[in-house]
């Protein structure tokens, strides 16, 4: 390419003489321009022409043209071939680009609907579950409901026959039931409560009224009855109420004993009953053993001035107010322990509880009267039975209630009861 830029007037006198001067316009190669001012102004400087160079020979004109002189347009045909090609390619690209985008979006759609595919077939799944569960809650609250139908019809068809039999229902029925309740609470005393005397006043009852049905057919009824009876007043009675008071009082009289000695016990010094039985026994008739007994009185009451005391044996010291207090709950809770072996009747920790109690006696307490008196009254307490070998009155109970059922057995058949009205 060639710059379109206007020469001066310096360059156009300078170029005038040329102009008259005939150019070889075969010898005339175009030559590429080159980028930028300076390729301009170097091709200014070459056309320019030296004034002071000397005119030369006229140029000669070739009369062939130059070879080479095609090559511009196979470029521009090479050229245009090659944006061709790439335009193309470039349009090739394009659209396998656009190809390719649609593919992917093809694809994400795709994946997009396996999911909610499967997304469905999982709901589908899960409400197929609920309704297999659905059904299977039916059938059980279905099969629950026809159970609970047939229990009430049960219960409706044994309403009506209570109603039928209460309907039937005569003086001896009642009497018959009274009796049983009897025997029940008899041999409830005998399980739970160990009571005989309890049992013994209900059979009677119930014996009594047995008798005042006048009915034969409870000879055997009344003889199970009375044996009973028999057997629960053979038995040993056992004041059981009694014992637990007596060991009760024994419990609130423990703060009374004595835990310390006294002034004449810590001396050793006791009371002399010959000496206060001497004016009394002194009679002219034996006065040769009252001066025999007014003389070993006399030695005697010496040791109240002289004592004489081992040093070799310490003596036991004193129990102090929080040994004793620890000591007396110690004895109350041996004797509440045998208390409540009593009512369990367990003969073992009853004993023990007491021999317990009474070694606390012997062993810390000082030696007094009234500590005697509470060990002999707990020894005594400790030889007592308490287990009592009551009897078993459950076969006129099971008597009686197979003679209600044959009873009502022969009722439901048509017969009248013995007895009835």
């Amino acid at each position: 390419m060639t710059d379109d830029k206007t020469p001066s007037p310096q360059e156009d006198s300078q170029a005038k003489p040329e102009a008259d001067q005939p150019v070889d316009q075969t010898a005339i190669i175009v030559a590429p321009a080159a980028d930028g001012p300076d390729s301009t102004a170097a091709a200014a400087q070459e056309r320019k022409p030296d004034p002071e160079a000397e005119p030369g020979p006229p140029p000669e004109f070739p009369t062939e043209p130059r070879k080479g002189s095609g090559i511009p347009w196979f470029s521009l045909l090479l050229l245009l071939l090659i944006l061709l090609v790439a335009g193309a390619v470039a349009g090739l690209g394009w659209y396998g680009y656009g190809y390719y985008q649609q593919t992917q979006s093809k694809a994400g759609e795709l994946a997009e609907l396996q999911q909610q595919l499967a997304a469905q077939n999982q709901q589908l799944t899960q409400l197929r579950q609920a309704l297999s569960t659905v059904g299977r809650d039916r059938e059980q609250a279905v099969g629950a409901m026809g159970d609970r139908l047939t229990a009430a019809e049960q219960r409706l068809q044994a309403q009506n026959k209570r109603l039928l039999a209460m309907s039937t229902i005569t003086r001896e029925d009642w009497l018959l039931a009274e009796a049983e309740y009897l025997l029940k609470l008899a041999n409830q005393r005998i399980l739970i409560e160990r009571s005989a005397e309890g049992a013994d006043a209900l059979l009677t009852e119930a014996d009594a009224i047995l008798r005042d049905l006048d009915d034969p057919d409870l000879f055997a009824l009344r003889k199970a009855v009375n044996n009973d009876l028999a057997a629960l007043r053979l038995i040993n009675k056992i004041d059981r109420e009694g014992l637990y008071l007596q060991i009760n009082g024994l419990i609130t009289q423990v703060v009374m004993l004595p835990v310390r000695p006294d002034r004449e016990q810590v001396l050793g010094r006791g009371k002399n009953p010959e000496g206060e039985m001497l004016d009394e026994n002194l009679t002219t008739d034996n006065w040769w053993a009252a001066m025999k007994k007014s003389l070993r009185a006399f030695g005697k009451s010496l040791s109240n001035y002289i004592n004489i005391n081992n040093h070799a044996e310490r003596p036991a010291p004193l129990m102090s107010a929080e040994s004793a207090q620890y000591l007396q709950q110690n004895v109350r809770l041996m004797l509440e322990r045998a208390q409540l072996a009593l009512l369990r009747e367990q003969q073992a920790i009853y004993t023990n509880s007491l021999e317990q109690a009474e070694g606390y006696l012997a062993q810390f307490y000082p030696a007094s009267a009234p500590v005697e008196r509470y060990r002999e009254e707990l020894n005594a307490l400790a030889q007592r039975d308490i287990v009592i070998e009551l009897p078993d009155i459950s076969g006129s109970l099971e008597l009686l209630h197979s003679y209600i059922e044959d009873l009502h057995n022969l009722k439901g058949a048509g017969k009248p009861s013995a007895g009835g009205n």
